[in-house]
This record gives structure tokens, sequence and C-alpha cells, in this order.
């Protein structure tokens, strides 16, 4: 060894050991952020909206009975003090005179058969007085049986006409009682088709009364739908002109046939009005399951992923491992149907499993990651 290297071998060692105090720390790679959702349970059965409309519980048509001129319809206050006559939509309380035709024609036929009963009547009481007057005469021999049968047979025939007579006036005066519309109900009015002046006949419609009280929810159902409803079961419903609101009815008719043009059954909720919040022609909405299903496991469709090994299976990442170590490992599961933003499964998922949906595809099988809140 020349004298020249002797003395830079201590200054080469120096440096080495230098070199060696300054050596990097092995790299590690940063665990890859993913955010993750829970496994879910959702039903197959749909649901779907109906639109309904609010009908009385009660409609009777009212016709006049007798023929003539309307001379008079129920008034209520107007505007400005004014009086009106009763309109569509206004109350009415059962047993009210709605309208009346002109009585006078009536009136005189019944004063005329009053007359009739009482010319009657008189020839009644004559003919009792002859027949007692001659049973005392025949109790004396005074008098034969032909003349008694005589007289009894004019007191029958007497008797029958009284009895004509006062048939007659009932009839008349029923008459009478018919020329003023009464309302049967306590409703609303929801037609009226005279006017004072119109001359109406028998069978004349004048007015349609409703009652409200409680209301009539129809609509129609296909049927693959009317063979799950019965009668008695409860509804949610909501209406359009009352945002925000809900009402209970229950269903308390189904049609036994469908309609033959648009082949939908029909079906009929009541609905307590006791407040009159539901007026007639209000349209309401509501939803029926159309079909129970069974129960599924669904997946954010985030989640789904295809691994890159050249497989033909889809899978999820389920993430697993204590808060400090989370693992994502691949599960390989079955797609099913779509159910809004989700997916159905199958592949041995439990409800509450945390999958990744975002950064699924940047994860591997056995790869730890750092879950994002």
């Amino acid at each position: 060894m020349t004298t020249g290297l002797r003395y830079l071998m201590p200054v080469l060692a120096a440096a080495l050991a230098a070199g060696g105090c300054n050596a990097s720390p092995p790299y590690e790679q940063p665990l890859t952020p993913v955010t993750v959702a829970g496994v879910e349970s959702s039903s197959t059965g749909t649901t779907v909206r109906y639109s309904a409309t609010v009908k009385p519980s009660l409609e009777v048509t009212l016709a006049f009975k007798v023929a003539g001129y309307v001379d008079d319809i129920l008034t209520r206050p107007g505007d400005r003090g004014r009086v009106r006559d009763v309109q569509e939509g206004d109350r009415v309380a059962k047993g009210a005179a709605l309208a009346r035709v002109r009585q006078s024609d009536y009136q005189q036929r019944v004063a005329q058969i009053k007359a009739g009963v009482a010319e009657a009547t008189a020839a009644y009481d004559n003919a009792r007085l002859d027949y007692d007057r001659a049973a005392r005469l025949f109790a004396k021999q005074s008098l034969t049986k032909p003349e008694l049968d005589g007289a009894k047979a004019r007191l029958d025939a007497t008797a029958a006409k009284v009895e004509g007579a006062r048939a007659g006036l009932g009839e008349a005066q029923l008459v009478l009682g018919d020329a003023v519309l009464r309302a049967p109900i306590d409703g609303v009015v929801l037609e009226r088709s005279i006017e004072r002046g119109t001359l109406v006949s028998p069978g004349t419609k004048a007015f349609v009364l409703a009652d409200t009280s409680s209301v009539k929810v129809v609509f129609g159902v296909p049927d693959v739908v009317v063979g799950q409803l019965r009668i008695g079961r409860p509804q949610r419903l909501a209406f359009e002109a009352l945002k925000g609101e809900t009402f209970e009815g229950r269903i308390t008719s189904i049609a036994p046939a469908p309609d033959p043009v648009s082949r939908v059954y029909q079906i009929e909720i009541t609905v307590p009005n006791a407040q009159d919040k539901l007026a007639v022609g209000f349209i309401a909405s509501l939803q029926l399951a159309d079909q129970p299903g069974e129960t599924v496991v669904t997946v954010p469709l985030e989640a789904i992923v295809k691994p890159g090994t050249g497989a033909a299976e889809y899978g999820v990442f389920v993430v697993d491992g204590p808060a400090d170590a989370k693992t994502a490992k691949f599960h390989p599961v079955k797609l099913g149907a779509v159910v809004g933003n989700a997916i159905t499964v199958t592949g041995g998922l439990a409800v509450k499993q945390l999958v990744i949906v975002r950064g699924a595809t940047l994860v591997a099988d056995g790869q730890r990651v750092r879950v994002l809140p």
C-alpha cells in the first residue's frame, strides 16, 4: 500500500460513516380515502299514487209533484242587507220550504171539496134521522119491513158519500201540500234549476241536495290491485286544495265488476267531514301498495364494481376491521332490480354492513383504507 493511499483510507471511512447516518426511512404508501354507506333492506312491492274525486255521501234530486207557476223560493241574506234566493253552495235544514208553486188553484179545489163534504154530511144526518124514526115505527109495527130497509139503504148511501168526500178532501189537501217543495235532509245545495215564474210540471227537477257530513272519495284500480283491498281498510288521503293536511278514511265500497270501458274497479273511501273542510269536486291523492313483494338487500349503485382481473362477476368492497385499521374486502354479488338509486343484490351481505361507495374503483382486495366522515 502506498503512502498516499494509506492517508486516504481514514478519510473514505469517515465519509462512508457520515453517509450512513443520513439515510432516508423506507417509503410508506398513504391510505386511500373512501366514503361508505350501509347495506339496507327494501321491499320489491310497488307503490302507486292514485287520483280520486270527492263526492257527497248522499245526493238527492228534488222534483215537483204538481204543476204550476213557481211563485216563491227560499231566501238567504245577501249583499248590503238585501235578500237573495237560495243558490248553489248554501246549506239548508231538513224540512225547509225550498220552493212553492202558486197554490190558489189547489186551495180553491180544497174549498170545493170541503163544501161537498159538508153537503154529504148534512145528507147523512138527515138519513140517520129518517132511519131512527123508521126503526121506532117498525118497532111499533107502524112501518113495514121494506120501508125500514129503504131507510137503511139511504143511510148507507149517504155514509158512503161522506167517506168519499172526505177521501177526496184528504187527497186535495195532500196535493196542496205537494205545492211546497221541502228539503228531505240537512245538506248543501248542489244545483238549482228553477226561477221565480217558472212553469213546472210533475217531475220537473228543481234542486239537487247533498249530505256532506261525510264524503266519498272515488277512484279506480286495476284487477291486480283490487284483490288486495278489503272493506274497512283504513286509508290516508291528501287534497290539492288543502296543502299540508291529511285525512283518514275507510274503504266502504269495492265494485264487484270493472267499468266496461276503462276496465278498472271503482273503489269508494268514506271520510268524515264534520268540519266541512272537504267540498264536492275536490281532487284527492292517495297511495296504495300494489303488491306486498318480498324483502331484499340493496346497496348504492356507486358501490358496484367489477374487478380488473378479467372476472365476469360484479361485487362490492366491504369495509372491515378496527377504526384505525380499516380493510377493504371484495364480496362478489349477483345483481337484481334497480330500486331508485340502489340495486338489489344477493351474496351474503348483511343489513347495516358498510360498503365503499366513493373510491370503490381505487382500492384492491385486502387494501387498508381511510374512511372519510
